[in-house]
């Protein structure tokens, strides 16, 4: 399992959206503004493996 750590980009806006979606809460709004934030807002890095988010930080 290859695992690539690098920094969020709009590229990854359909696995944060996935992420918010599955671990937080079931709502479609939030979740693209908390994808939005973690590009464009933040500073933040992604660890990613076989096209899944093993974890985030801001």
């Amino acid at each position: 399992m290859d695992k690539t750590i690098r920094n969020a980009t709009e590229k990854d806006m359909d696995l944060l959206v996935k992420m918010y979606l599955e671990e937080v809460e079931n709502h479609q709004q939030r979740a693209q503004q908390f994808a939005k934030d973690l590009i464009y807002r933040y500073k933040t890095k992604i660890c990613v493996s076989d096209k899944k988010i093993l974890g985030t930080i801001t």
